[in-house]
């Protein structure tokens, strides 16, 4: 299992994430025209644990998550529950073990229509640190 993999099972598997956006989870980029709202995370950076002796089996990810929707409040629910559900969490599964998630930072900020309309995107992206060992890379 990849961090990737694991990052979406546990988000969608959270029924605080889930009661907001279900399934409307997508790597790298949401499909053009998904409902709000939704979230989307990619790979921002991995680092391999080093020893004198070499390479150990420890990772460091940086996840980027951004999350959309039709208002500022609920961007920032959003941005709470996935918080909530990754924030100090640990687990295994598929052969990862994840030894720690921690919120680095979150920037909160709005996508106004140009057309000077009533509605607008808003979103709020936030970085989380990912410790694991093991799965895939």
């Amino acid at each position: 299992m990849t961090v990737e993999e694991r990052l979406y099972s546990i988000l969608t598997g959270d029924p605080g994430v889930a009661a907001l956006i279900g399934t409307r989870l997508y790597p790298d980029a949401a499909p053009q025209g998904a409902a709000l709202p939704y979230a989307q995370y990619d790979q921002a950076g991995r680092e391999q644990a080093m020893t004198h002796d070499g390479p150990v089996d420890l990772n460091s990810y940086l996840m980027g998550i951004s999350m959309f929707a039709a208002s500022k409040a609920g961007a920032k629910s959003l941005a709470r529950a996935v918080r909530a559900a990754l924030n100090g969490s640990r687990s295994s599964a598929g052969g990862l073990r994840l030894l720690g998630v921690l919120d680095e930072s979150e920037d909160g900020d709005s996508d106004q229509p140009l057309d000077g309309g009533e509605q607008g995107r808003f979103s709020c992206s936030a970085t989380y640190r990912i410790w694991c060992g093991g799965g895939e890379s």
